[in-house]
């Protein structure tokens, strides 16, 4: 160290010394320095001027991963009028790191199908059903999945053709969900089906909408009589099917993915005990910022670094304590 230097840095690893301290761990470590650290002068301060440590790595955990499949009607041939149905699936693992709300995680599903649905390159290819007549509206041949906002995510089928026949069958976009997916949502819940047996039915966070106020006659999802299942949605014992003749909205996307999967936040705690006891950092945003997005390690510094006064002509940062840190930059400087 220069001797005539007004400040320097000190790095304090929570995973040294520990066969010293073993009790040290990641939020509580003590810190052996190779040699003391001797300040002869007087009015030397320190102050912590960065913090690292691991980011909570938190996964959803589903025993079923599948979340979403959705199918919708493709054009393979247009001059032919030749169409093939086709479906994108998203487990848990196809998502490149795991959620934080549950609006994130509906429009994490929804890139996935977008970016399938126009991934395309035939050239002259709709993705809509040719008009029969000028004045016809544009029928789509797939669901528009809207983007989430404010804690709800629509699916619109107001524009969606349902009168398509492939090789004699009538086929039609379709909107499948992981039946644990839609209980931990709360878009099914446990309750009586029309024959008076326990059974899932439509849950509380999951609303059906009727786009011209008139409720049509859907033949997408034809069931038994008294099966318990209502018309417009069938669940079966692993997956949720959504019929395409109405609309859908996924309502309290947030505070039912906070309940069913844990908040992805961490309180964090700095203290220092150099002269008094003061705490320096609580999740405070005009305290602390992130200076670093790494999926592994979070990184923060403080806005404004304070320093308190050395009160002793030598001192050793051996004895210096840190919480939730796992490598820790302390500042020292003499004014």
């Amino acid at each position: 160290m220069n001797e005539y230097a007004d400040d320097f840095y000190v790095q304090l690893m929570s995973n040294a010394s520990t066969s010293e301290f073993t009790d040290n761990k990641a939020n509580s470590f003590k810190y052996r320095l190779p040699n003391p650290l001797q300040l002869r002068e007087s009015g030397w301060k320190v102050g912590i001027s960065d913090l690292s440590f691991p980011s909570a790595v938190r996964k959803m955990g589903l025993k079923d991963s599948l979340l979403f499949e959705i199918w919708w009607i493709d054009m393979v041939n247009a001059s032919r009028n030749i169409y093939t149905q086709v479906s994108g699936v998203t487990r848990e693992g196809d998502l490149e790191f795991t959620p934080r709300t549950g609006t994130e995680l509906l429009n994490m599903i929804r890139d996935r199908y977008m970016w399938r649905l126009r991934d395309r390159s035939d050239v002259d290819v709709s993705m809509y059903k040719k008009k029969s007549k000028p004045d016809d509206p544009t029928e789509l041949l797939y669901t528009v999945m809207h983007r989430a906002e404010n804690g709800e995510c629509v699916l619109d089928n107001s524009r969606t053709y349902t009168n398509l026949n492939i090789r004699g069958k009538r086929v039609y976009p379709r909107m499948s969900i992981g039946i644990e997916l839609a209980k931990k949502m709360k878009w099914v819940k446990m309750g009586k089906l029309q024959n008076g047996q326990p059974g899932y039915v439509l849950g509380p966070n999951l609303r059906k909408e009727f786009p011209t106020e008139v409720v049509p006659t859907a033949t997408d999802l034809i069931i038994g009589q008294n099966d318990g299942d209502e018309i417009f949605y069938k669940i079966d014992p692993d997956t949720l099917h959504l019929s395409c003749f109405i609309n859908w909205v996924f309502t309290d996307l947030d505070r039912s993915y906070e309940e069913a999967f844990g908040y992805d936040r961490r309180s964090l705690f700095v203290y220092s005990n150099v002269g008094q006891s003061m705490v320096t950092g609580n999740q405070v945003t005009d305290l602390l910022k992130q200076v670093r997005y790494d999926p592994e390690v979070v990184d923060l510094q403080p806005r404004h670094v304070l320093y308190l006064p050395m009160l002793r002509p030598f001192w050793t940062l051996s004895r210096r304590r840190c919480r939730r840190t796992t490598d820790n930059w302390w500042t020292l400087r003499r004014v």
